[in-house]
């Protein structure tokens, strides 16, 4: 078992930007005379919010009025749709392609409503998983496709930007418990480029998550949540599943199902969990409760298996899937890689 593990653990997916692309599955609309501009977003290297930000800068507008469908990696190359209040002129859009080739514009039409959280099918990645042994790698080679179920837990993205520490859901518990000085302190420990701005709030710490966008206040208090969620679909295989392998994965523990059968019979005494969930409306952070599958299904295609140039003696190989909206795919490759094992 501890083999198994280690197997899956050294295996590297975000080496670099290039290794996982990720691009937005949106719903279908005729664009027309309204008034929300579209653009496609190409980014790489930038958080969604940090995106939004520097764009709601450049055309001077509130960045709470520039909106999108869903969060995407920073370390990763992504394509998304946002909308927008105002319109960039050629000039302006030329500037601001030409301002950084790790963020780009594409204007797509007009829209009635703008764009909201959660209001797309889903996202196509094409990952390419290094470091990949032997053992593994002939698996791969007599798999062309490969169709399961797999847990659908939260990954590890919603608890913390990468190469920081993953705090973000105990941020979330010390803003329910009106702790914000706690909240801050975590923030600040994570050194970002932004850290001497959180040190002018040391003495009102309230006031900083007052001032910030509150789709990223949403996003801590649902991160919080979203842990809790996770704890319980464990709990709850512990009380239902069989064979199984544990991981803990920056501090974030998971633990993954071998056997179909298994799977089946966790997913039909448990295909839901109830999950809390924050939104922003008018300015104001919404609660809600709804609920979210314990599994999904997803054809993985496998191609290009080739020796990995980065970690020599060892293989890489590219994996493409989608998924639906919400649903991580740091988590489906370890349990693909376990499955087959």
């Amino acid at each position: 078992m501890q083999k198994i593990t280690n197997d899956i653990m050294n295996i590297v997916l975000k080496k670099q930007n290039d290794d996982f692309c990720v691009n937005e599955i949106p719903i279908p609309q005729i664009y027309c005379e309204g008034q929300f501009y579209v653009y496609s977003l190409y980014k790489s290297g930038f958080t969604t919010n940090q995106a939004i930000k520097i764009i709601a800068d450049f055309i001077n507008c509130s960045v709470m009025e520039n909106k999108y469908s869903g969060l995407k990696d920073e370390d990763g190359i992504t394509t998304q749709l946002i909308s927008l209040p105002v319109k960039f002129n050629n000039l302006q859009l030329s500037e601001f392609n030409s301002s950084d080739i790790n963020l780009q514009l594409t204007y797509r039409g007009n829209i009635k409503e703008e764009l909201s959280i959660g209001n797309l099918l889903g996202n196509a990645f094409r990952v390419t998983a290094r470091n990949i042994n032997n053992h593994l790698i002939r698996k791969l080679k007599i798999i062309h496709n490969y169709k399961s179920l797999y847990l659908n837990y939260y990954g590890i993205q919603r608890f913390g930007i990468p190469n920081r520490e993953k705090t973000t859901h105990l941020i979330g518990k010390h803003i329910l418990d009106n702790n914000y000085e706690a909240a801050l302190e975590l923030l600040i420990e994570q050194n970002t480029p932004d850290v001497e701005n959180l040190f002018t709030f040391k003495n009102q710490p309230k006031d900083y998550f007052v001032s910030i966008d509150q789709r990223q206040t949403a996003f801590y208090l649902s991160s919080y949540y979203s842990y809790q969620w996770n704890d319980k679909l464990i709990q709850n295989i512990y009380n239902y599943g069989g064979d199984n392998i544990k991981l803990v994965v920056e501090a974030i523990p998971f633990t993954f199902i071998k056997d179909q059968a298994d799977k089946l019979r966790v997913y039909s005494l448990m295909n839901k969990q109830d999950i809390v969930r924050y939104r922003v409306q008018e300015d104001e952070l919404i609660k809600s409760q709804s609920n979210r599958t314990t599994f999904i299904h997803v054809k993985i295609i496998i191609s290009n298996i080739r020796d990995d140039e980065l970690y020599p003696g060892q293989y890489c190989a590219d994996l493409c899937f989608s998924l639906p909206s919400g649903s991580y795919a740091t988590v489906v490759i370890p349990q693909f890689f376990y499955e087959i094992y």
